[in-house]
């Protein structure tokens, strides 16, 4: 077994592992998915009723959007932060038994990208059931889009969602790959 898939291996049993404990980041990514795929539907597809014609620069929309991102973002900062915090004896631990930084530099992010898979999956199930549903409702937002633009705002939602996770884990993950592990095993939280 070399490297990447012990990474991948690891991380996969930590994602299953804590799953109960990842339900409240996986509802956030699958948020920001959506988030993301009503912003990117929004631009292919405009109506003229809700785009910049009031503001010279954004629409309402856009700016809304644009809130609920910055917040997700954030949001997603703080949660992979605790989740790395409650992990923190463990992976002092896994440095203690020889691991390096960028083997538990690897295994979070790949973790993270787990997280980022199963939220998009639930926003693609939940976007699919909310369209077919209430079309009626998402009709003023949008002008009609057929299947290409549908998919291409979807594929361009799960991009920017994982670009978006990725940059929020990166500074929770710098910061507690650089644990030393005398510290973090003797002070168990």
């Amino acid at each position: 077994m070399n490297q990447f898939q012990r990474v991948v291996w690891l991380a996969r049993r930590n994602f299953v592992r804590g799953t109960f404990s990842n339900l409240a980041t996986i509802f956030l990514v699958s948020v920001n998915c959506l988030v993301f795929f009503m912003w990117y539907l929004h631009r292919l597809a405009p109506n003229p009723a809700f785009s910049g014609d009031r503001l010279p620069v954004l629409g309402l929309s856009e700016l809304l959007l644009i809130v609920l991102l910055v917040m997700n973002f954030f949001s997603l900062l703080v949660i992979f932060w605790l989740i790395n915090r409650v992990r923190y004896h463990e992976i002092g631990l896994l440095r203690g038994i020889g691991a390096r930084r960028l083997f538990i530099f690897k295994l979070l992010l790949v973790e993270t990208q787990f997280i980022v898979l199963s939220g998009a999956v639930i926003s693609a199930v939940l976007g699919f059931v909310l369209v077919q549903a209430r079309e009626d409702v998402l009709a003023p937002f949008f002008a009609s889009a057929g299947f290409g633009t549908v998919l291409a705002a979807g594929a361009a939602a799960l991009g920017s969602t994982m670009v978006a996770a990725t940059l929020a884990a990166l500074y929770p993950a710098i910061v507690i790959c650089s644990v030393e592990p005398y510290t973090a095993i003797r002070n168990r939280e």
